[in-house]
């Protein structure tokens, strides 16, 4: 996560996209590419952070754990 620390904050406040994404390199690269050959700019910020085709993976949070059997009892 971009927030984090303060200079990666000042990464925000410029405009780079990425924040809370868990995508290798290679396939930011790629999705950004295609974004902007297919979308107008202002589309491709926001469709670069939602999972489209299954590029991002899905935040766990801790509300999926219930009910999960403890290995450690």
């Amino acid at each position: 996560m971009l927030t984090v620390y303060e200079n990666q904050r000042s990464l925000l406040d410029i405009g780079v996209l990425g924040n809370e994404s868990d995508m290798i390199p290679e396939t930011a690269f790629i999705k950004l590419a295609w974004l902007l050959s297919n979308y107008k700019q202002e589309d491709v910020c926001r469709l670069y952070g939602q999972n489209l085709r299954g590029e991002i993976s899905e935040r766990i949070t801790s509300d999926m754990f219930d009910g999960a059997i403890n290995l450690n009892t």
